[in-house]
């Protein structure tokens, strides 16, 4: 059986995605396994445990595989997201925060810094929109809460993550494709925590309000400079 040049060519490439494809999803897997979780609950400490408490994730990352750069910039803009929520707001805690203005930044900042790199690496801005809104359902598809928690807490997370995917566009257009930094991305989101542009939890009734300055008063904010 002879090939055309052609044809090497492309099963090469496939090849290639392909594998370049299962280390991004590798690569997502080796950071999801982490033992703290901002998911309604501590992940286990095997393995096992751990892939079937992020399996939405994983599933998301694999259904990309062909597309790893934009699974590798997903894993980055989360993990920033959490690096930074934890240098504004609780450098001691080893466990993210839920419903409050630190959870809601981590989810807007995470939004936006994804949707700025994807759009500033050639990516139409409502593909950009649909690729970050699957990747944030994914994880609140992991989500260990229940009952009205659960959905508020979705509720909010969603919210946060559109407010994010506007923040990441609108920077994007501005930026006239000159790169823009965590610490700026991070400003811009406080700022729309500040002014009410996101969402937290009442926590005695379980109802996302509209965020407010009080939300972020204790962000270290010097620690962006």
């Amino acid at each position: 059986m002879s090939f055309s040049i052609g044809t090497t060519a492309k099963f090469l490439g496939r090849g290639l995605a392909l594998a370049a494809g299962g280390y991004a999803a590798y690569d997502v897997s080796k950071f999801l396994l982490h033992p703290t979780s901002d998911n309604g609950g501590s992940a286990t400490g095997t393995v096992t445990g751990s892939l079937y408490s992020r399996r939405h994730v994983l599933l998301f990352a694999a259904e990309h595989a062909l597309h790893p750069g934009q699974v590798l910039a997903a894993k980055d803009a989360f993990f920033s997201a959490e690096l930074l929520e934890k240098r504004l707001f609780h450098a001691d805690d080893q466990v993210p925060a839920t419903d409050d203005g630190a959870d809601a930044f981590r989810h807007t900042f995470a939004a936006t810094k994804l949707t700025y790199q994807l759009e500033r690496d050639g990516m139409s801005a409502d593909d950009a929109e649909s690729f970050v809104r699957a990747a944030g359902l994914a994880h609140e598809n992991d989500s260990m809460l229940s009952g009205t928690h659960y959905e508020n807490a979705r509720a909010m997370d969603v919210h946060n993550n559109d407010v994010g995917i506007a923040l990441g566009s609108s920077e994007a257009a501005a930026s006239g494709g000159e790169p823009v930094d965590d610490s700026k991305l991070a400003r811009d989101v406080l700022a729309a925590i500040a002014s009410g542009q996101a969402v937290v939890l009442n926590k005695s009734t379980w109802q996302p309000s509209a965020s407010q300055q009080s939300d972020i008063a204790q962000a270290n904010t010097s620690s962006l400079d």
